[in-house]
């Protein structure tokens, strides 16, 4: 996986996973097989799980309310990992979203023409 067991982290690791879609049997699926692989490292990593739910609510004054939602969670305790899941998601992370990661680690999957 991306944390390894052998590290020798101080506190559990925060991993934040950002979805495009609604908590719906495909994204419990994904969140259910990451949730068992991040259970064999240890200390076991803190999985924070936000929606976009995007695919229902995509105007430019939702994404902005989105955008300064999640700066006000994620500006004093950023998250170790990011885990981004459909092309929305990791356009929402690498456009609005830029400086608030920059320094994070990103993984990405279900992306689209890439």
């Amino acid at each position: 996986m991306f944390l390894s067991a052998g590290s020798a982290l101080a506190s559990p690791a925060r991993v934040l996973w950002l979805l495009s879609y609604d908590p719906g049997l495909w994204s419990q699926e994904q969140i259910r097989g990451v949730q068992e692989a991040l259970s064999t490292t240890q200390p076991s990593p803190e999985l924070q799980i936000e929606y976009m739910d995007s695919k229902c609510f995509h105007s430019p004054g939702y994404l902005a309310d989105l955008a300064r939602l999640y700066r006000n969670k994620y500006q004093k305790v950023r998250p170790d990992l990011l885990i981004v899941c459909d092309n929305n998601a990791l356009d929402f992370v690498v456009g609005p979203l830029r400086e608030l990661f920059a320094a994070t680690h990103l993984i990405f999957c279900g992306i689209n023409n890439f």
